[in-house]
């Protein structure tokens, strides 16, 4: 199952490049490939690089992996309800596509339930209405 996942790391720009470095072909082509099939938007945090990644635990536990091997510590934190309820937005365009197409009648009123109907947002009365 797909989740939107914030992945903090404590890795600068230069430490990554001198990771990918060291990498061995196999991981390099893996992370080099991150983000052809799956949605990702990267930022730097503090000084240390993160990325907003929407995937299945294991491209999580891959990643997670990859960047241990070189003394990468990657953490992760599952964002998916509070991306779909727009308490974390994340300002890319395939992210909101992602969002509007995945976004369900039912998470929807889930939201309401939780947080009230003030909560709704112009794409949420727009999916109810279909």
């Amino acid at each position: 199952m797909y989740k939107v996942y914030k992945l903090t790391t404590n890795m600068t720009e230069e430490l990554i490049d001198s990771i990918e470095g060291s990498m061995s072909d196999s991981d390099l082509d893996f992370v080099e490939n991150l983000g052809a099939d799956e949605f990702c938007f990267d930022f730097i945090e503090n000084g240390f690089n993160g990325t907003y990644i929407i995937c299945d635990e294991d491209i999580l536990k891959s990643i997670k992996g990859i960047f241990g091997k070189y003394g990468g510590i990657v953490k992760e934190s599952d964002i998916t309800k509070e991306f779909f309820y727009g308490i974390i937005k994340i300002e890319d365009l395939a992210f909101n596509q992602y969002l509007y197409e995945n976004t369900t009648k039912d998470m929807i009123l889930d939201k309401i339930l939780e947080l009230g109907k003030d909560s709704l947002t112009e794409m949420d009365k727009e999916i109810l209405s279909l």
